[in-house]
């Protein structure tokens, strides 16, 4: 019983306050750095969507406060996106990737041919 009498009941409690408030402040910062891994996912995907070919120098062009984040939509991104391929300064960033060329010959194509039928059109002896 004379442990307890020892016992500082006012410092106890200002500890518990203190590890309340560090609780409360790690989970809002937890839950903030959450919301921003979603919506750089989002911008992510959206710009895969919109074919930039640099998704990088895209997001340094956008106004990212006026973008929102609303249940895996990025409200304002389409309307930026827009403007950023009109503008002759920034379309270039858009666009499908470089074409594949496929080279034929009249009968067909590469992918269709085995080495010695690749060896016969480029002028050489077919391998044994």
């Amino acid at each position: 019983m004379a442990g307890f009498k020892e016992l500082d009941i006012e410092g106890v409690k200002q500890k518990a306050a203190e590890w309340e408030q560090k609780y409360n402040q790690a989970a809002e910062n937890s839950a903030r750095e959450i919301e921003q891994l979603k919506f750089d996912f989002a911008l992510d995907r959206e710009l895969t969507k919109a074919q930039a070919r640099n998704p990088k120098a895209v997001k340094a062009l956008l106004d990212r406060d006026a973008l929102k984040y609303d249940k895996g939509k990025i409200i304002g991104l389409e309307e930026q996106l827009e403007t950023l391929k009109k503008n002759e300064d920034s379309a270039f960033l858009f666009g499908s990737a470089a074409p594949t060329v496929q080279f034929t010959t009249q009968s067909q194509s590469f992918q269709q041919m085995n080495d010695n039928d690749v060896r016969a059109v480029m002028g050489l002896a077919p391998v044994k």
